[in-house]
């Protein structure tokens, strides 16, 4: 469970970290390979991150504690953190920047 809701937050952290990196850095200039490079790095960290931080014995113990984690961690955390950015962050960001111009 606990598992679940790390993936979760990394998702949504990273998925805001790209829309900042969209509207704010690049100035809505950005290309779409360079979003999905930049998503699948960061996940690729957090997905490193997790692995050397939660020992998976304790969560799921049929899976054995082997570095081929880090890929279903990463591919959890690059398709999760689309939708956190699509639904979430967009329309927050976009407001907050619409009150800041006026």
């Amino acid at each position: 469970m606990y598992l679940v809701i790390i993936i979760l937050v990394y998702s949504g952290f990273i998925g805001l970290l790209i829309e900042l990196y969209k509207k704010v850095i690049r100035k809505n200039k950005a290309r779409v390979l360079e979003i999905r490079t930049l998503a699948l790095v960061f996940s690729v960290i957090f997905s490193v991150f997790i692995y050397k931080i939660i020992p998976i014995n304790n969560v799921f113990e049929e899976i054995n504690n082997t570095p081929y984690i880090i890929a279903f961690y990463t591919a959890s955390i690059y398709l999760l953190q689309l939708p956190s950015c699509m639904k979430i962050w967009k329309p927050l960001l976009k407001d907050l920047i619409e009150r800041k111009i006026k």
